[in-house]
């Protein structure tokens, strides 16, 4: 036994740590949906500690273990739908003819519920934008003849991308999740006003 513990002892200390953390993680995520509302865990910080503790023990096939945190398949899946959205929206601009890159510090693509501003990015033309406050992805986009375009993706599963007419530096979108509810969101490019 003592030897079992000289050998193992980083895992010993780490992988109860862990094993803590995804329980207390997985009782967070069932109370929120049991009140309502948002209860925070600590995903990941499990899974991180079960693969730490595992990997200088002399079990490092166990560390595999660190799976059973949902916050790892969350980064997993994360970085894997980023970077699809992206090779995505590359493809489509391509294809759409959408490669004069313009940028102008003294505009901002605004978003905008019910007459307020909600987000605001410098503008930039063909960029993607990830929005922080709106379930979707957004880039205005211009063509070699100046004409420009609002690509949308909603984000769900099975809805195709969009591109939409931007006349007039603005655009008005039905069905945009905003928060738990669906509404009506205004793009728009407007000047930088200090």
């Amino acid at each position: 036994m003592e030897e079992f513990l000289r050998e193992n002892a980083i895992a010993v200390i780490l992988v109860p740590i862990g094993v803590f953390l995804v329980i207390q993680s997985y009782a967070a995520r069932a109370a929120s949906k049991k009140s309502g509302r948002y209860i925070s865990g600590v995903p990941v910080f499990g899974g991180i500690f079960i693969f730490a503790g595992f990997l200088f023990s002399q079990y490092k096939i166990l560390c595999l273990l660190c799976l059973v945190d949902y916050g790892v398949w969350g980064i997993v899946y994360g970085i894997i739908a980023d970077n699809y959205r992206r090779i995505k929206f590359k493809g489509i601009c391509r294809k759409n003819g959408f490669t004069k890159e313009v940028k102008n510090e003294k505009k901002k693509i605004s978003l905008r519920y019910n007459g307020e501003e909600i987000e605001w990015l410098k503008f930039a033309a063909n960029v993607m934008f990830d929005s922080r406050k709106i379930k979707a992805a957004y880039a205005v986009c211009m063509n070699e003849e100046g004409e420009m375009f609002l690509v949308l993706d909603r984000k769900k599963i099975g809805c195709k991308t969009e591109i939409l007419p931007f006349e007039n530096g603005k655009r008005e979108i039905e069905g945009i999740k905003y928060g738990e509810e669906s509404v009506s969101i205004v793009i728009r490019i407007e000047e930088i006003t200090a």
